[in-house]
């Protein structure tokens, strides 16, 4: 049975709040965003703040920050979807809600800007600071030509590149040129091993590891500084 809006004078199958889905629409709005949405990307590795937690930059991630804004008023569910369009003052959100209002479906469009705010990231912040772990020292029968020096640096940027994902002190700190070698000062231990332990798969030599005290932590643990050493 077909019904009545008293608004526009529409014969529609349903109703929402005595209206059909057009003049409610115009009146109310089952969810909100606001129309800017700022949020913390570091400038140093990019990687982007949300609920605390540092992320790479990504659709899923900006997706995440979209929805964090978002505030349904009415819909009794619904299923967003979020596209994203990037402008020079940040990124434009466009988001799609298919979902019920009373019952009955309905779509709603929002926008917003996502705009970054440039900081640092915690571990890019101790980088910045010397921050370090572990120290891999990389070592030569004899004094290696620059061309070998570079390609050996790029070689362990490249590896260590794919473990900042998941760590982000997964970096060189630092880079000391020896006559006979490297020292590469990296920010996490677990990084530095992996990384002795790939650049050692060239070698017949196995990699040599020490430490020494750094200090004690707030909870009276001791902190130990790694180094490995790879013969090349």
């Amino acid at each position: 049975m077909e019904k009545f809006c008293p608004k526009c004078g529409k014969d529609v199958e349903s109703l929402v709040a005595g209206l059909c889905k057009d003049c409610f629409l115009e009146k109310k709005k089952p969810a909100e965003l606001p129309a800017r949405i700022e949020f913390e990307k570091c400038k140093a590795c990019g990687k982007v703040k949300f609920k605390g937690k540092w992320l790479e930059e990504s659709q899923e991630a900006l997706k995440a920050l979209a929805l964090q804004g978002l505030r349904n008023k009415m819909f009794d569910s619904f299923k967003p979807s979020v596209e994203f369009f990037e402008k020079p003052e940040g990124f434009k959100a466009v988001v799609s809600l298919e979902g019920k209002v009373q019952g009955v479906e309905l779509s709603q469009r929002l926008e917003s800007l996502l705009s970054a705010k440039t900081v640092l990231c915690d571990s890019c912040m101790k980088l910045k600071s010397n921050y370090f772990e572990a120290t891999v020292q990389v070592r030569f029968e004899k004094k290696p030509s620059q061309e070998i020096f570079e390609s050996l640096l790029e070689s362990a940027d490249a590896f260590l590149r794919p473990l900042q994902r998941q760590d982000s002190l997964a970096s060189i700190a630092k880079v000391q040129g020896l006559k006979n070698g490297m020292d590469l000062t990296v920010g996490s231990n677990r990084a530095a091993k992996r990384l002795a332990q790939f650049l050692a798969s060239k070698s017949i030599e196995k990699v040599k590891v020490s430490s020494t005290l750094a200090g004690v932590d707030k909870s009276g643990h001791e902190k130990l500084r790694y180094t490995y050493c790879v013969r090349l």
